[in-house]
């Protein structure tokens, strides 16, 4: 009975977490505003949503077992620069499998170059709408979202309620497998599955030996600003000052 039931917090949680972001695309298209255009403003929407939410499952599942569930422990300075090192080292290793998987690709498999380019195509935010038309707040807010806030709620729920939940059933390792999984799943696109369940994996790991989810957080927000947020911000054009 007691890994049925977190199975089933863990389960509600994700479910909740998953119906938030789906909700607010409802929201955008009854309302007329186009989620292509105003992406920014869609990850801003869901994630004020999911932070307190997934907080607020933390606190009454940890108050149901009579436990605190979510470790918070205030990370030292060399835990600081331990997370920003592996949030770097993190880029590389993706940069690597991505590298692999389009060689693959490319020169063995079609099927693993149809789903590189589907990721590609996910990837690319100016598919459906040319990057002139989204106005510059939200290509900032799109910045600041990414690496500020998204890192937070998925640790709520990855590390904090579903890696939680499980290490009170099972060793701390096959928690962060499980967990990582879930992650990793939850991503959707067949190339960044694989590399997000190690993203998760490393996550889980710095979650449970910090003891911390400010230390997965600053993990994951390098790697978001990095690998998405930066990118994205010097793509849009809205940091060019110069006249033609």
């Amino acid at each position: 009975a007691g890994i049925i039931e977190v199975i089933f917090k863990c389960a509600i949680a994700v479910l909740l977490f998953e119906s938030v972001q789906i909700g607010v695309i409802y929201l955008f298209y009854y309302t007329g505003i186009d989620y292509s255009i105003y992406e920014g403003l869609y990850i801003i929407i869901y994630s004020a949503i999911e932070i307190p939410l997934m907080f607020g499952l933390v606190k009454l599942f940890g108050y149901t077992e009579k436990k605190k569930l979510l470790k918070t422990t205030k990370p030292d300075s060399g835990s600081i620069i331990m997370a920003l090192i592996v949030g770097a080292g993190l880029l590389g290793i993706v940069a690597i499998y991505i590298s692999i998987t389009r060689y693959i690709g490319e020169n063995a498999s079609d099927t693993v170059n149809q789903a590189v380019e589907e990721y590609s195509q996910a990837m690319d935010r100016y598919q459906y709408a040319e990057k002139d038309v989204i106005p510059a707040w939200d290509h900032w807010l799109n910045f600041f979202g990414t690496f500020m806030l998204v890192p937070m709620a998925e640790e709520l729920l990855f590390r904090g309620l579903v890696q939680g939940e499980f290490e009170r059933k099972m060793p701390p390792w096959l928690a962060v497998i499980l967990a990582s999984s879930v992650f990793g799943i939850l991503h959707g696109i067949s190339v960044q599955i694989g590399y997000a369940i190690m993203c998760g994996v490393i996550l889980g790991f710095v979650y449970m030996f910090c003891d911390s989810i400010w230390a997965s957080y600053t993990v994951h927000a390098v790697f978001n600003f990095f690998g998405a947020s930066l990118y994205s911000l010097l793509e849009s054009g809205v940091l060019n000052t110069s006249e033609d």
